[in-house]
């Protein structure tokens, strides 16, 4: 999102870990 960047960032990265 526009102002969570690291949150939507950490959440895209377990999304492609799992």
């Amino acid at each position: 999102s526009a102002s969570e960047t690291k949150s939507e960032t950490y959440l895209l990265a377990v999304r492609l870990s799992f």
